[in-house]
């Protein structure tokens, strides 16, 4: 559906300041191949910060190839999916499921809030730092 279905690149917006954020957008765009373009909040539009809460940024932003925009969760699993059509289309009926939206966006801003820092370990896994002592640990070794 859409915008997000027609081949041309999303632009995935991010919290330049935060290393969770960063390491998200350097896999993003790994995993997209070329269909999302991650750019930091910080340097766009007026436009753009305003739907990402304003400065510091309390959430991310995609840009469709429309200009429409999504926020948020809604952002981040539209990015996810752009380049597998079955996922994307399954992410679009979920985003109509009363309830749903709102436990993802939940979820969602429950690590942006706690989020810290983001740093490799010697065994090439990252380790994010969340607020309170909590952690979240990617075991998956990073693309190169």
């Amino acid at each position: 559906m859409g915008n997000a279905d027609s081949g041309k690149k999303l632009i995935f917006y991010h919290d330049g300041d935060c290393g969770l954020c960063r390491q998200w957008a350097i896999r993003l765009e790994k995993t997209a191949r070329g269909r999302v373009e991650c750019k930091i909040i910080q340097e766009a539009s007026p436009r753009i910060v305003q739907a990402a809460g304003g400065l510091p940024p309390q959430r991310a932003v995609l840009e469709l190839s429309g200009g429409a925009l999504r926020t948020g969760a809604d952002a981040a699993l539209t990015a996810l999916t752009c380049r597998v059509a079955f996922l994307h289309r399954l992410h679009e009926i979920f985003r109509k499921i009363p309830g749903v939206s709102v436990a993802l966006e939940f979820f969602y801003q429950q690590i942006a809030q706690r989020r810290t820092s983001c740093k490799m370990t010697a065994t090439h896994s990252q380790v994010c730092i969340l607020k309170n002592g909590g952690f979240a640990k990617d075991k998956r070794p990073h693309l190169r």
